[in-house]
């Protein structure tokens, strides 16, 4: 099976009112693309689950209880199969092919990590989003290995996951850019669910990793830096993504020892 080149994932739980309208534009939004949708549904009641099971595009991995937004998207991001993946809130409708030209944007230039697509929340303007003045992918696509590699979306439960990650890939010295000009519309809906959420922990977690961090002006190392030849050593490097200055420096030994330079 030939793998798509885009990877849409969500969350949802009891959205039947929202998710198809969510979906039919996301199809849309690819324009052109080949494209996979992967929706984590954390045991809805009230036929969202077998809406999205009869869907032919959807890949749906049906949870029993609630484990927070974030488990939820790094289970999606674990099953996606393209080279870019887009992250998207189930109650926010694309616009226009933003995700298709998001893509285009990453094609053009491997210094991106990340595109930032501007979202309009309730009845402000369209605008992307900022944390302590930077700019984050609040939703958007990324490249999925630099992606795998950062770890996705952490241990937070709801908040910050997103956040974490634009910083992560702002570590490694990429870029997190703006689609000008392109738009989502965010409901934001309120319901019970994001009426009991509460954003402290998650808020007290990320500060603690990233109070006063200073980040790099040009990446640290590119894509083909963490293939090798021999897979198990490939396998290994994945397993090992924090230490992976010390893996680098093991992986091009190996690779000089065995002639694969």
């Amino acid at each position: 099976m030939n793998k798509p080149k885009l990877s849409v994932v969500l969350g949802t739980f009891n959205r039947f009112d929202l998710i198809p309208t969510c979906i039919e534009h996301i199809r849309q939004s690819v324009g052109n693309l080949s494209y996979e949708i992967i929706v984590v549904d954390g045991g809805s009641t009230d036929g969202t689950r077998e809406w999205l099971a009869s869907q032919q595009d959807i890949l749906l991995l049906g949870e029993r209880s609630l484990e927070g937004a974030c488990a939820a998207f790094n289970k999606a991001f674990s099953l996606a199969r393209a080279e870019y993946v887009a992250h998207i809130n189930d109650d926010a409708y694309c616009l226009g092919n933003c995700l298709e030209k998001a893509v285009i944007k990453l094609d053009e230039n491997k210094l991106i990590g990340q595109v930032s697509i501007p979202i309009r929340w309730s009845t402000e303007e369209y605008r992307v989003d900022y944390a302590e003045g930077i700019l984050y992918c609040n939703m958007g696509i990324t490249r999925k290995w630099l992606g795998d590699l950062v770890g996705w979306w952490s241990d937070y439960r709801t908040y910050y996951g997103d956040i974490d990650l634009s910083f992560k890939i702002r570590r490694c010295g990429y870029e997190i850019v703006e689609l000008k000009g392109e738009r989502i519309n965010h409901l934001e809906h309120i319901d019970e669910l994001r009426i009991n959420n509460t954003q402290k922990s998650d808020a007290d977690l990320f500060y603690s990793r990233w109070k006063s961090y200073k980040f790099p002006q040009k990446p640290k190392f590119f894509e083909k830096d963490i293939e090798c030849k021999l897979p198990w050593v490939n396998d290994i490097g994945m397993r090992f993504r924090p230490k992976f200055g010390f893996f680098q420096k093991v992986l091009r030994k190996i690779n000089h020892a065995s002639g694969n330079r």
